[in-house]
């Protein structure tokens, strides 16, 4: 616009050529004041719905970091949990392990005691066999003395105690009959 020529004319510039130029530019500018009046409230529209889209974004960021904070708490107190339980689990384990190998200990030591007195009481009862067979022995050797007949003599049967071999005498049941008429006569 700036290239317009106007009509000259006997005292400058023809009025009705500058008016219709000037009209003409004041409605130009007016559509563009107009156009440019619409875009900024387009515009303005936009920032609008923009900034509430920003601040809707800005509260769902910090909710999720709210809840990733959480999560991240929740996190550390379980991994501390889970830690205090399985420490917990260990110490009850070498306490109990040294429970057992306590009470191990004592059955082993029964164990061994009972063993002891089994050994002492099969000597026992191997001493008690000796003092009874050479009781029988003496008894029968008495007896033969006095009554030469001795029906019949069973062989001797082995008992094994302990490593040790005692044999003992078996009579038949008649002559433990004679030799106990026989006793009585003895200590009568």
């Amino acid at each position: 616009m700036a290239q317009k020529r106007f009509r000259s004319s006997i005292f400058g510039f023809n009025k009705g050529t500058v008016n219709t130029y000037i009209e003409n530019l004041t409605k130009d500018y007016e559509e563009k004041l107009t156009s440019k009046d619409l875009e900024i409230e387009k515009l303005v529209s936009q920032l609008k719905n923009v900034s509430k889209k920003y601040e809707e974004i800005k509260l769902e960021e910090e909710r999720i970091l709210t809840e990733k904070e959480k999560i991240s708490q929740a996190l550390v107190s379980a991994n501390e949990k889970a830690d205090k339980i399985v420490e917990d689990a260990k110490e009850r384990i070498v306490v109990e392990v040294v429970e057992l190998e306590a009470t191990a200990e004592n059955e082993r030591e029964k164990i061994v005691d009972i063993k002891r007195e089994l050994k002492e009481m099969k000597a026992e009862a191997s001493g008690i066999f000796e003092k009874y067979e050479k009781a029988i022995n003496e008894i029968v050797i008495s007896n033969s003395v006095e009554t030469p007949k001795i029906e019949e003599k069973k062989p001797k049967e082995s008992i094994q105690v302990d490593g040790l071999v005692n044999e003992t005498s078996n009579w038949s049941s008649d002559t433990a009959a004679a030799e106990d008429e026989e006793s009585d006569d003895f200590f009568g």
